[in-house]
């Protein structure tokens, strides 16, 4: 477990103090919610711990740019699991129908 990031020195912080608080230890495991930003928000990170299985989870499995989240489309997966659709949702009684209303285009 890491300790307490050092203060910041200011916005001009020295860049030997930035690179002080980025060293990491390697990790075997990084969980990740919201995995539709992983490679905006991760991305850093988990090119630093090659050898760490990623866990991400995420109910919108397509990023910003209309790609996949998989390594084929630069993504941080190998696979991706599909635990629950709406359809399933619904007949489970977990969420109801829905219905959906647009607007007229701009």
């Amino acid at each position: 477990m890491l300790g307490p990031l050092p203060p910041r020195t200011g916005p001009r912080e020295a860049k030997s103090e930035r690179s002080k608080r980025t060293c990491l230890p390697a990790f075997d495991l990084i969980i990740t919610d919201e995995a539709h930003h992983a490679v905006a928000t991760w991305r850093k990170i988990i090119a630093s711990q090659p050898q760490a299985r990623i866990i991400g989870f995420t109910a919108t499995p397509a990023r910003k740019d209309g790609k996949g989240l998989g390594r084929s489309s630069g993504g941080p997966s190998d696979e991706i699991l599909e635990i629950a659709t709406p359809c399933g949702l619904i007949r489970r009684k977990l969420l109801c129908r829905y219905a959906w209303y647009l607007g007229p285009a701009p």
